[in-house]
């Protein structure tokens, strides 16, 4: 499975209700509402559970997503609850992926469903291969849709041991579907779970039951829904449900990475102190004043090709929904080159038109108002924004402290409590975690990964007054704001030291050849050090000590990746539902260039 290009369900409509060509099943019958609240709400207690459980993370997995029906009905009653609850995070594994046009279609065929559905497409631009991780901030509540075969999806989220407090058992007929009811798959089931998590099921099948005895449930055979006779529900045996309580966590430096991890750490409860060498937050790399976030979309079946996928539409979903000043213009890639134009050649090959739209010159130059030689592909989802100001915003929290002019020099681990040297003095605040965001800062904490300067210009030209989204040719022209047309970007290579005026004419001649203009003069000029991996890949999680992380090397990817490798490292110091697979974290592992 590639992630670019998912399997889709493949449904026929008959009657207004949903039809499986692949297996051979309808999806649900008549009272359907009726039916979930009875099967799966019912028979795992929520609506009880989310009163009395109080201040944690309710975590459901489903097994069969389809058209998100049963999640559409759970977030209903979420919102209607009289629940102490501080959060519920729906997991569900499908292979096939649920098209717009059928969610939908529900849509209009369930009114009471109307507003949560309208909250799930507004958050959702597209359904990639993986885990998809879309946070609905007005209901409070996270879904995240793992499209893989069964197996290899559950075998992805296992790291999170105990976590599944109840299970939505939804496949279809298992005599049509017996992939998804067998013991293996259950006992995947079974070490996401623990001692008092439940499940339900519409299926009283002898074998299922079998399977899931064998996996280490106890089973139960209740009275079905309406005039279905019996249906299963049940327990499972084994496990302790981790949690982690509010703690303190030192973050060294103030930059995006920094700032987003900060502020999910402090929407859990933690006091978060954060450390800045300089006089003034995001000073460095983040001081950058405007920049696009821009998808570079690999096209493989590598963690790489998930990483940059998953990052890119976490992090388009976390800035539509807490900056205003962030507006989703999407991003137009000219094919200024044979490299580029056989790139964007395979990614409109891939067939994803809710994503990508082939445009011709005259018609990217009539909406530009510029003239330039060049064809080019639309993406439908990306924009620009200050990453200056999301540092600033992310940081002014009532639970976070900024420490500005206070060098991090080195940590110590005294009695499970991570102590700071701070301007070459040990500080008397302790904390329960360390994690180091801090940019070049990271290189006496991780090997291999070396500074590239980075530079991008601002100048005033007439010509570029009309551009309406992010031009990425070689490098990238930005629409104008407050009347300069922001340009980039030029990079140092290898161990070559470029002056500013060279940095300057490179970007400008760069530009020029893809877009022709004459500008008056440069009015600004903005440079920053990057760091960068040997892979290009960032690094975020754990370094040698079990409380000290760190994240780093997102070299010019900062607006696309720091979204989700915050809230990453912030899961794991909460001890909420990781959402990163398995061969994703190994991918991106801090000790990951160690001889």
């Amino acid at each position: 499975m590639r992630p670019i290009k998912p399997l889709l369900n493949n449904i026929s409509w008959i009657k207004e209700y949903p039809y499986s060509n692949k297996y051979d099943d309808i999806y649900y019958q008549d009272d359907v509402i009726s039916e979930t609240n009875h099967v799966f709400l019912s028979s795992n207690d929520l609506k009880e559970k989310w009163g009395y459980l109080k201040n944690q993370e309710f975590n459901i997995g489903e097994l069969g997503f389809g058209l998100g029906l049963n999640f559409f009905i759970t977030l209903q009653n979420w919102a209607e609850a009289n629940k102490s609850c501080s959060h519920l995070n729906f997991i569900s594994f499908d292979k096939y992926a649920p098209k717009k046009e059928d969610i939908k279609k529900i849509q209009s065929l369930y009114p009471e469903l109307r507003n949560v559905i309208e909250i799930y497409l507004k958050n959702t631009p597209a359904i990639f291969g993986g885990i998809n991780k879309i946070k609905l901030k007005e209901l409070n509540a996270t879904l995240l849709l793992v499209i893989d075969d069964v197996q290899e999806g559950l075998d992805s989220v296992a790291h999170n041991s105990h976590m599944i407090d109840a299970w939505f058992f939804d496949g279809f007929d298992p005599r049509k579907n017996n992939e998804m009811w067998t013991t293996d798959v259950f006992m995947k089931v079974g070490l996401l779970s623990h001692k008092e998590t439940s499940f339900g099921t519409y299926t009283a099948s002898g074998v299922v039951k079998r399977n899931l005895l064998e996996s280490g449930f106890h089973v139960k055979k209740v009275k079905g829904f309406n005039k279905k006779r019996h249906m299963l529900t049940g327990t499972y045996s084994n496990g302790s449900r981790p949690y982690s309580l509010p703690c303190k966590v030192a973050v060294i430096g103030s930059g995006l990475a920094a700032s987003i991890l900060s502020k999910n750490l402090a929407d859990g409860g933690c006091s978060v102190h954060v450390y800045e060498k300089n006089s003034d937050i995001a000073s460095e790399t983040s001081s950058n004043p405007w920049a696009a976030m821009y998808p570079k979309l690999a096209l493989g079946d590598d963690p790489r090709s998930f990483f940059l996928i998953q990052s890119y539409f976490f992090a388009l979903n976390f800035y539509i929904n807490n900056f205003k000043s962030f507006i989703n213009s999407g991003i137009l890639f000219l094919s200024n080159s044979e490299h580029r134009r056989d790139w964007l050649n395979r990614l409109i090959k891939v067939n994803r038109t809710d994503v990508f739209e082939q445009v011709d010159k005259n018609e990217i130059d009539s909406k530009h108002d510029i003239s330039q030689p060049y064809d080019g592909v639309f993406c439908k989802f990306g924009g620009a924004i200050s990453p200056k100001k999301v540092s600033t915003e992310c940081l002014n929290h009532k639970n976070i402290t900024i420490f500005t002019n206070s060098k991090f020099e080195s940590y110590s681990i005294k009695n499970n409590k991570v102590h700071l040297n701070i301007n070459n003095n040990e500080i008397n605040e302790t904390y329960n975690y360390l994690v180091i965001c801090s940019g070049v800062g990271i290189q006496s904490q991780v090997d291999k990964v070396k500074t590239m300067k980075g530079a991008i210009i601002g100048i005033n030209s007439p010509q570029l007054k009309g551009i309406q989204q992010p031009l990425n040719h070689s490098g990238y022209i930005l629409p104008p704001k407050d009347d300069i047309n922001w340009m980039g970007s030029s990079y140092e290579k290898g161990s070559e030291k470029l002056s500013d005026d060279f940095l300057k004419d490179e970007i400008l001649q760069k530009s020029k050849k893809a877009i022709p203009f004459k500008e008056t003069n440069v009015k600004k000029f903005w440079s920053g050090t990057r760091i960068t991996s040997p892979d290009r890949l960032p690094v975020a999680g754990k370094l040698n000590d079990a409380n000290v992380y760190c994240i780093g090397a997102l070299a010019s990817r900062g607006l696309s990746f720091a979204p989700l490798l915050g809230d990453y490292v912030a899961c794991k110091i909460l001890g909420l539902f990781n959402p990163l697979s398995k061969n994703v974290q190994e991918a991106l592992d801090p000790l990951r260039f160690k001889n």
